[in-house]
């Protein structure tokens, strides 16, 4: 491919994400515009206006573990879909997650409690070096950038588990 056919996809590319911004900006914010500005969908089911048909909570997990910027191929990023459901359905796990949600999560997948942790805190170091921030200040309510210390395993992990429940009872599931 030419370089001057790969400028001319890069520019449409760059304008359909700029119409998808306006659009974004015009329609009702739910808390998810800028993750759908830049272009993430979230499975969400033709809606009507006196329903919407919930969407179930993995869905949901997954979408925001993918919109963070988490890549699929580092085996934290199962663990974590895994443990902040496990948080979500139950908010006393957060403070067993040494003794219950690894050994759990490590019985699932045949590994060690000290391999799930390590590999989710890998999971997070990734994250905080290439992920994107202005979504990561949305999730965490707050301004964080590259220099403040990343955070620990259960802060992360509660500060995620959090945003979804919020966002399931907002939307009444």
């Amino acid at each position: 491919m030419d370089l001057y056919k790969l400028l001319a996809k890069s520019q449409n590319l760059t304008d359909e994400i700029k119409k998808t911004i306006e659009i974004q900006e015009d329609e009702e914010d739910d808390g998810l515009g800028l993750l759908r500005a830049k272009g993430f969908a979230f499975d969400e089911p033709e809606e009507t206006k006196e329903q919407k048909e919930p969407v179930s909570i993995t869905v949901e997990i997954n979408n925001t573990v993918r919109t963070l910027g988490l890549k699929a191929h580092i085996k934290g990023y199962r663990y974590i879909q895994d443990a902040i459901l496990m948080i979500v359905e139950d908010g006393t796990m957060i403070n067993k997650i040494t003794k219950k949600l690894y050994p759990t999560i490590a019985r699932t997948y045949g590994t060690t409690p000290s391999r799930v942790e390590r590999a989710i805190r890998h999971s997070i170091e990734m994250l905080w070096q290439t992920g994107d921030f202005s979504i990561i200040n949305k999730l965490f309510g707050r301004e964080v950038n590259l220099c403040e210390k990343k955070p620990t395993n259960s802060e992360f992990l509660a500060t995620l588990a959090d945003y979804i429940s919020i966002r399931q009872e907002k939307n009444g599931r």
